[in-house]
């Protein structure tokens, strides 16, 4: 089953994005230390694609009613988060992973950043 996130997950996570792409906002970034609305609200849906991506790798797993339909939704989902990441975050890019015991999303970043043990990318904290 799905454990739920915290609130302060979820903030670092559109913080560490906010950060990451902060160079490039230029004029339209919150200099007050607001958040930059189109990049958190792609964050927002990064995660809410990520809490279902999560539930279907988990489902997966366990051999739980997978099948065509739940695949083509993970397919939809990948693509959906690449589409999110091209349009709001360039030079962004996400790694999927099936296994449900981890984070089921990550993003690389331009710099280099990372925030999972493997040194893969920024976790997406829902999925």
């Amino acid at each position: 089953m799905a454990q739920r996130v915290s609130q302060r997950l979820r903030f670092e996570f559109i913080a560490a994005m906010q950060r990451e792409y902060k160079a490039g906002l230029g004029q339209e970034h919150d200099e007050s230390g607001g958040f930059h609305a189109p990049i958190a609200e792609a964050c927002r849906d990064l995660m809410r694609l990520g809490a279902t991506y999560g539930r279907l790798a988990e489902m997966e797993c366990n051999d739980e009613r997978f099948g065509t339909k739940e695949e083509r939704r993970q397919g939809s989902i990948e693509r959906s988060v690449q589409r999110i990441l091209k349009s709001a975050m360039p030079g962004a890019h996400a790694v999927f992973s099936g296994d449900p015991r981890g984070n089921t999303i990550k993003i690389t970043v331009p710099s280099g950043r990372t925030d999972d043990w493997g040194d893969t990318g920024i976790c997406v904290p829902t999925s």
